[in-house]
């Protein structure tokens, strides 16, 4: 009975992921082949490493092997990209860019996606402020109702 309740769970389990097509963005597991990036000693997601403004960086060192596997385990198997940001630059968490683009607290409960795609870990998302071209909410159609998220969009 057990197995029987275990295979049917792991059945509707794959089915439901097998449909999900959308690409959730975290640096909770780095990609087959991403690098861990960490700036100014946050870790940040590797699908937004391209929201550090070039010229606000003062430093950027590059671990591999196993220095990096030594200090950051599995997460730094495929490298570490350390950067050091020139002080005073402002380099915001997702709470804080969303007061800055004075988004409506009952709004901040949606869904975040950046340049339509989903941010899985909001703890792990940094930006500088002048790659960000808007933040708001907006809604798309699952072919039942329209539902709602906040919309990021970079000045890519």
């Amino acid at each position: 009975m057990r197995l029987f309740i275990f295979l049917l769970a792991f059945v509707f389990t794959n089915t439901a992921f097998a449909q999900e097509h959308r690409k959730l963005v975290s640096v909770a597991t780095p990609g087959p082949t991403q690098p861990l990036i960490i700036v100014n000693g946050k870790i940040i997601q590797y699908e937004v490493s391209n929201l550090i403004d070039k010229q606000d960086i003062e430093n950027i060192e590059i671990l591999k092997d196993a220095a990096s596997t030594a200090i950051y385990g599995v997460k730094g198997m495929h490298g570490v990209v350390i950067v050091t940001l020139k002080k005073g630059t402002e380099f915001l968490p997702y709470d804080k860019l969303l007061k800055k683009f004075k988004v409506k607290r009952e709004h901040r409960q949606y869904v975040p996606y950046i340049d339509h795609q989903p941010i899985a870990n909001t703890n792990e998302f940094y930006a500088s402020p002048n790659k960000i071209k808007s933040v708001g909410l907006e809604y798309r159609h699952n072919g039942i109702r329209k539902i709602p998220y906040l919309s990021i969009v970079t000045n890519q």
